[in-house]
């Protein structure tokens, strides 16, 4: 049950307020006691104790009231977290149903269990704390519960949770920690894990590139590497374009439930939207071969388009010219100028190039 408290200022007035609360009760009755106009006494009665209502609230604001409501005792608002990153679509045991569904039939538990005694509301996370509103797939290539717990903490107080049920498999890969996020959080925190372990395992938690690329620019690709082999093992990693490899590395294994990286680097042939495929060496019984791969999508720009300026000595032309095309980050510049000695780079990147074009003056179709 939810209780209101009402309270004036600490230094409210109190006598100026009595005598005030008399003088508007003698002021209502005093102006409705004459006989004319002819009014009934019901009514002549009811306007007068209008009119004293009226007077106390204007009166009684000076002492500046304040409604409080106090919230619910701890223990009554508790969240169940619902882990619903790309991790729970593995099997709960090897050739069982999906973690996510026994991650639901345990929320549904606990909510079930505690709603005669709190207000029991369902969240997800993943990379971070799901909303109503979140797409399906939206944010689910990575497990951040710390940060999670933390987006609670920032909640409004009345709807920030006394108690929170974690229901995850206990993969964290990504985000704060979930042990400081839970003291920082300040109230009991529990958790419920869903799947049992499956047995050897490597899997590719996360592949992540540039908003987009360019032909014949390289492009550097990291892919994160988890794996359930002990500390020390060579886990060979692939970048793939389809059928064709472009790029390829090897991740030291950090041990169980750790997280290990290494930055492949491509580059792009063709323009247009590349998809590539990041996949781990397979184990001779690896337990679920599902989280071998994790695909990106990146759009590649056309390469630069080469310009040549040749020009038979400094002059100011020639630099308002090269200063406007240097501001074209489409575009490859290459400058020429002729000199007594033979034809000169100018502003050209290495030395090879303009070297060798001493030797004879460039041609251009």
């Amino acid at each position: 049950m939810t209780d209101f408290t009402l309270h004036f200022a600490p230094r409210a007035p109190w006598v100026l307020l009595a005598f005030g609360t008399l003088a508007a009760v003698a002021l209502s009755v005093w102006a409705y006691r004459f006989a004319m106009p002819p009014v009934a006494p019901l009514w002549r009665r009811a306007l007068a104790v209008l009119r004293a209502l009226v007077l106390l609230a204007l009166l009684w604001l000076l002492g500046q009231p304040v409604l409080e409501r106090a919230l619910p005792a701890s223990g009554r608002r508790v969240t169940v977290l619902v882990d619903r990153s790309a991790s729970m679509q593995l099997p709960e045991r090897r050739g069982g149903a999906p973690r996510a569904e026994a991650a639901e039939r345990v929320a549904r538990d606990v909510a079930s269990a505690l709603r005669s005694r709190a207000q029991v509301r369902e969240a997800g996370f993943a990379a971070a704390l799901l909303g109503d509103s979140a797409k399906a797939g939206e944010g689910r290539d990575a497990t951040a519960l710390g940060d999670a717990l933390a987006a609670l903490a920032q909640l409004p107080v009345e709807r920030r949770p006394d108690g929170v049920v974690v229901v995850s498999d206990g993969v964290v890969n990504a985000g704060a920690d979930p042990v400081a996020a839970a003291r920082a959080l300040g109230v009991p925190v529990h958790t419920v894990l869903v799947g049992a372990p499956l047995g050897a395992d490597r899997a590719v938690a996360s592949v992540e590139t540039g908003a987009q690329a360019r032909v014949g620019e390289v492009t550097p690709v990291l892919v994160r590497v988890m794996s359930s082999e002990p500390r020390g093992a060579a886990v060979p990693v692939r970048l793939m374009d389809g059928d064709r490899e472009i790029a390829h590395g090897t991740v030291t294994s950090p041990g169980p439930g750790a997280e290990a990286s290494v930055t492949l680097r491509v580059t792009p042939a063709k323009p247009g939207l590349a998809v590539w495929t990041a996949r781990v060496g397979a184990l001779d019984a690896d337990a679920a071969p599902l989280n071998d791969a994790r695909q990106v999508a990146v759009p590649v720009l056309p390469g630069k388009l080469g310009v040549l300026i040749v020009s038979s000595g400094l002059q100011w032309d020639l630099a308002f010219l090269r200063r406007a095309l240097l501001g074209d980050t489409t575009l490859t510049l290459t400058t020429r100028v002729r000199e007594r000695s033979g034809w000169r780079g100018v502003g050209n990147s290495g030395a090879s190039g303009a070297a060798g074009a001493r030797r004879r003056p460039p041609t251009c179709a």
